[in-house]
């Protein structure tokens, strides 16, 4: 339960495959070091790119998952 004090926030990570600079492999490697330090974390690397059409594509779950976090 993540509204209790002290407990770590539950990350939702979603980066596409085509992201500039490397970023679906930074995404990867933070959601292996959340992982390694206790945290909750979803990590998603979709087709796409740091774009609307992304993001769009992607908010229904990243509500899901936060909906689900803050229960």
């Amino acid at each position: 339960d993540l509204t209790r004090a002290g407990s770590p926030p539950a990350f939702y990570l979603s980066c596409g495959v085509d992201d500039y600079f490397g970023l679906a492999e930074g995404t990867l490697a933070f959601g292996r070091e959340l992982a390694a330090a206790g945290v909750p974390a979803t990590v998603r690397i979709l087709p796409g790119r740091h774009d609307w059409a992304f993001w769009r594509a992607e908010l229904h779950e990243a509500l899901t998952a936060l909906g689900t976090a803050i229960g």
